[in-house]
């Protein structure tokens, strides 16, 4: 909530900062550690020292960003620069509080990172690495020795000075106050100073310039196992490790298993080193008495013994493990294994986006059924309003989606040697991979069976059929996205489809209203919208029109006639040549060129961070749905995130409660085997009816 008065919000916006994220990211980042490497290959202080000094740079930028991440999603808090972002609606109280509805900002993320001022993260990073180094810095050099020279005080002051330039340009830009950048700032301090301290001495101690290590500390009591080994293994005795539980004491025991497991006290000093050793030493010549004497042993007690001193071990393994981990240090250690396994996902999705391409040749053959497998192909299917994306990588592309129930299917084609490729990237392109092979042919198979006449009846219906027994009215969506060359891929398009053009069997518009039919075509992509519109008497190719730029229509009365749509009065005032492969005027789309008002999920609405949608965010899908509506196009969103599984199926519910057409999703067997209605009372009718 905000006021429209509040001058602490006023400040202009600057859609270009003085220092980007990315550049932040290369200075208080990839800066220090460039020096630490630099210092590394310069000085060559040994394996562990050059560990300690890179790791502890990570980890103090890893810390500081998921403090910084949290406190912001967690408090947040306007920025000066929110009003200007937000770009309110005329004729909004300026004396009241409002919300983010008001807003009609376009950019989602502009308008969401507008209520994300505290604390400043430039500041936070910015001082976490270069506080670090820093830090590290003084401890090599010894600043603060006495009597320090000049030069060693300004290199050390030198990545302090930059943190904060890059702090100061926060306040510049208008994008925090005073208070989120002296946070931010101080957070990454503390964050640098915990981070150094638990590999270093303090700065003014006289070896400040060497991390801790424990194995020279400990290299003493270390050196006493072999010689209380060799005294041992001269000792054939069968029975010698059960005497010696029986005679050597519960301390002497601990001190002997610690030296054997290599747990050793920061205190070890030669002393306890040499004692221990001498006591060893007594144990065997004591032993080696007892293997001479006559006197047998009594093996009862003694194996009890044994038994009670391996559980008495086991039991202080145990305790030392837990004492050395902590719950906060099993939590950090999980969440970054997640956020590593995140960031892995993405990365391979960026650099791989044609994996599944490249092993889609050993894909089924999706060859024409017979006769009698079309025709129990949809046999008690109930058409489903979900689209099937990418639903070329499945095993079975086009039945599969139809036997699930799917009323529209996604193709991605790529024109090459005069004909349409069905591929995701070019790498994927195979030969027996075609939209005539895919797709074309198989509807074709489809819809011939459905409108199969016997030779000895006459058509009794003047009407074609479609794809679904159980809904022969339900037009079946074809969605091909451009990959390439726009102008090619149109003409093949229109060719291919010439077969369902001479059938009747296409959607199309007729100068005046759009005449429904068993196949609908739309193009997406990189589709040309001025050849969309270049014919105003027919039209059987439609447009996917952008969502997000519908979000500032009003809505309006559609045609009473649920099968026809007339076409909008203010689009004879578009000039068709202008128009190229998409226009930015939400009035120049209508139910005469375009069936889908299409939009990514994350790119126009957002990651759901909180596993549930703001109120912001759901105002936006509103808008966008309103505005689509009130030009009676079809909402979808793509892009939905597939995980965690109860977070995708919240968003597929809230998105059929606010009036989505067509759910857009990979995995079609959930989407259409569960009901995603209204749960008041019940599940509540089906949302596909």
């Amino acid at each position: 909530m905000f006021r429209l008065d509040d001058r602490t919000i006023q400040y202009p916006y600057a859609p270009v900062p003085r220092i980007t994220s990315k550049e932040n990211n290369v200075v208080a980042g990839g800066g220090p550690l460039v020096v630490l490497i630099i210092w590394a290959i310069a000085t060559r202080p040994g394996v562990h020292k050059t560990h300690v000094a890179i790791v502890g740079l990570l980890f103090s930028i890893y810390l500081t960003t998921l403090i910084t991440d949290i406190l912001k999603k967690s408090i947040g808090r306007p920025r000066p620069d929110l009003i200007a972002r937000c770009q309110p609606e005329p004729g909004t109280p300026e004396h009241a509080l409002v919300s983010s509805a008001v807003c009609t900002q376009p950019n989602l993320r502009t308008l969401l990172d507008g209520f994300e001022s505290f604390p400043s993260g430039h500041s936070s990073w910015a001082f976490s690495g270069l506080g670090y180094l820093s830090m590290f810095m003084a401890g090599q050099m010894h600043v603060f020795r006495p009597h320090t020279d000049l030069a060693s005080i300004l290199i050390f002051l030198a990545p302090l000075l930059g943190a904060a330039l890059v702090a100061m340009s926060r306040l510049a830009d208008y994008r925090h106050d005073i208070y989120d950048v002296s946070s931010g700032s101080l957070l990454g301090l503390i964050v640098a100073y915990i981070t150094y301290r638990r590999d270093y001495r303090p700065l003014t101690h006289p070896e400040c310039d060497t991390p801790y290590t424990r194995l020279a500390e400990n290299s003493l009591a270390l050196a006493a196992k072999p010689r209380f080994e060799r005294q041992l293994s001269a000792d054939d005795f069968e029975d010698i490790e059960l005497l010696e539980t029986f005679h050597i004491s519960e301390d002497d025991a601990d001190a002997r298993y610690d030296i054997e497991l290599g747990y050793h006290s920061d205190q070890v000093t030669k002393h306890d080193a040499m004692r221990t050793a001498k006591r060893s030493s007594r144990r065997s010549q004591k032993l080696k008495g007892l293997k001479n004497s006559s006197t047998p042993p009594r093996r009862g007690r003694q194996h009890f013994r044994a038994g009670q001193h391996v559980v008495s071990r086991l039991r202080r393994l145990l305790i030392r493990n837990w004492r050395e981990s902590s719950l906060v240090k099993m939590a950090l250690i999980l969440l970054g294994l997640f956020q590593s396994l995140s960031f892995l996902n993405n990365f391979l999705g960026a650099v791989f986006p044609d994996g599944l391409d490249l092993i889609s040749g050993p894909f089924k053959d999706t060859s024409r059924l017979k006769e009698e497998g079309l025709e129990r192909l949809t046999a008690g299917v109930q058409p489903v309003m979900c689209h099937s994306h990418d639903d070329f990588f499945r095993h079975e592309p086009l039945y599969q989606a139809i036997r699930a129930g799917c009323t529209s299917v996604e193709a991605d084609v790529w024109h090459a040697y005069d004909e349409l490729y069905v591929a995701h990237t070019a790498a994927g392109i195979r030969q027996n991979r075609t939209l005539k092979s895919l797709y074309l042919d198989p509807i074709q198979d489809i819809l011939n069976q459905q409108n199969r006449v016997p030779d000895f009846a006459e058509p009794l219906e003047s009407e074609v059929n479609g794809v679904f027994l159980a809904d022969p009215r339900q037009s079946l969506v074809l969605l091909v996205e451009f990959k390439n060359d726009p102008e090619k891929t149109w003409h093949r398009l229109a060719a291919d489809i010439a077969p369902f053009r001479e059938s009747n069997y296409l959607t199309y518009f007729n100068g005046n209203a759009v005449v429904p039919g068993p196949l609908t075509i739309v193009a997406s992509g990189s589709a040309p919208f001025n050849y969309v519109v270049s014919s105003t008497t027919y039209r059987d190719i439609f447009y996917d029109s952008p969502l997000d730029i519908l979000s500032s229509l009003s809505p309006r009365p559609l045609s009473s006639n649920s099968s026809t749509y007339t076409e909008a009065p203010s689009r004879t005032d578009v000039d068709h040549d202008s128009l190229s492969f998409y226009s930015r005027n939400p009035e120049a789309y209508s139910p005469s060129n375009s069936y889908f008002a299409s939009a990514s999920f994350i790119k126009s609405i957002g990651y759901p961070w909180h596993s549930s949608l703001s109120q912001v965010q759901l105002d936006h899908i509103r808008r966008q749905i309103r505005g689509a509506h009130s030009r009676g196009l079809k909402v979808r969103y793509w892009g939905i995130p597939p995980w965690p599984i109860g977070l995708r199926n919240y968003i597929w519910r809230v998105l059929v409660r606010e009036g989505v057409d067509y759910l857009s999703v990979d995995n079609i067997d959930a989407a259409t085997k569960e009901n995603w209605g209204p749960r008041k009372g019940g599940w509540g009718k089906k949302w596909w009816l």
